[in-house]
């Protein structure tokens, strides 16, 4: 049973880490933040949790940020390295290896090694879930990803990837997709 029972529309860490980096995000800042805390709440209701840990909220907050602060579709390693710079900057107490774990594999084909923990492979599927637009929904209740829709506005944010897809691929038409993983 998915738990759904209530949205979390605020977090101290992704909600300091996104206005840090709003710049970088520009016009795509709304759509980034709706898809961050889909993503949260997602990951936290097929966790079964009550609540967000930091290290979810950190990896959250920076899954695909590095799109925009590295300016490249290969983003994968620049969004680590800001969640770990962040760690280190702020004094953070996170599972760090937990985090890189849910950010390296998010865009994993296949399902995470049960090795990879739980938090990798919800925060995969929570992935999966919100970018394509709840088609596959691992459980979740339609219900519940209206909710969360109308509490966080697409805002473009499927737009927003397309456009950084399409630019990255006529440059690299050899490596149209570099964030995925088998």
């Amino acid at each position: 049973m998915v738990s759904t029972e209530r949205v979390i529309v605020a977090h101290p860490l992704v909600d300091d880490l996104l206005a840090a980096y709003e710049p970088a995000l520009g016009r795509d800042a709304a759509a980034y933040r709706g898809h961050v805390y889909r993503v949260l709440n997602l990951t936290v209701a097929l966790l079964q949790e009550q609540r967000a840990s930091d290290s979810l909220a950190l990896a959250a907050a920076c899954h695909d940020l590095g799109i925009w602060s590295a300016s490249t579709f290969d983003y994968l390693d620049p969004s680590l390295h800001l969640a770990e710079r962040w760690v280190a900057t702020n004094a953070l107490a996170v599972d760090l290896p937990q985090v890189r774990r849910m950010i390296l594999l998010h865009h994993k084909l296949t399902r995470c090694a049960p090795a990879d923990g739980p938090e990798a492979e919800s925060f995969r599927r929570a992935d999966l879930t919100d970018v394509g637009y709840g088609l596959v929904r691992h459980g979740i209740p339609r219900a519940f990803l209206r909710e969360l829709r109308a509490t966080f506005p697409n805002a473009g944010f499927q737009r927003c990837l397309g456009r950084v897809a399409i630019r990255w691929m006529l440059r690299h038409p050899t490596r149209p997709l570099p964030m995925l993983r088998w």
